[in-house]
């Protein structure tokens, strides 16, 4: 059923990773970064339900989408579902059109979700968090591909306390602005960009030598 819902899904557009056993589910979700979970209910060793529960623990996953497939259509399935932190429950077999908008429009409303909560209020770069989150898919992908290489580059703004303090905050404010838009300009479109801390922004380079890095 896992390879039919794949070639639907894909059909339609969509990037598919199959997992069959859900001991390597958090390791797949940090390299993947999907934008929604499909989940069977009846899993090798243990249940679909267990294992949102475990899920919706880990502030990573907590705003995960997550679609139930099942055969259980009955109302108490439904209901185990939504205790665990289900968003939808979709009894098998699920007619393509419905399968591809319901996970069409969780997509979206996922991504855009996502895109509020990863990005700096000031500089719209990535928070400290998402950026985070971006360096250990990155250093999980070397993990399975040695060959896959990336840099990991610190900028610091030199004596910014001494601006905050002369000119105020609202100049210090606007001096991390002015920083941050070459950085999205410059860059490749590929290359992460995040801020780091107060001052500090951090680049992700995938694919340079340390040289041309």
């Amino acid at each position: 059923h896992a390879d039919l819902v794949r070639s639907v899904l894909e059909s339609g557009g969509h990037e598919v990773r199959v997992l069959r056993d859900p001991r390597g589910l958090e390791e797949t979700l940090l390299e993947f970064a999907p934008d929604l979970l499909l989940m069977d209910i009846v899993l090798p060793g243990t249940s679909g339900h267990d294992v949102v529960r475990f899920l919706r623990q880990d502030e990573r996953f907590m705003a995960l989408p997550v679609l139930f497939l099942t055969t259980e259509g009955q109302l108490q399935a439904r209901f185990r579902s939504a205790e665990v932190g289900g968003d939808e429950h979709l009894v098998k077999p699920v007619p393509a059109p419905l399968l591809l908008a319901t996970v069409a429009a969780r997509a979206e409303r996922a991504r855009f979700l996502r895109g509020l909560m990863e990005r700096d209020g000031l500089t719209r770069l990535l928070n400290h968090t998402a950026f985070a989150e971006r360096a250990r898919a990155a250093h999980a992908q070397k993990a399975r591909d040695p060959e896959r290489v990336f840099a990991w580059v610190m900028i610091d703004v030199d004596h910014f306390k001494k601006v905050n303090d002369r000119y105020g905050h609202p100049v210090g404010d606007r001096v991390l602005i002015a920083l941050s838009a070459p950085l999205r300009r410059r860059l490749r479109q590929s290359d992460t960009i995040g801020r780091y801390g107060g001052e500090e922004f951090a680049v992700l380079l995938e694919g340079l030598p340390r040289d041309e890095a």
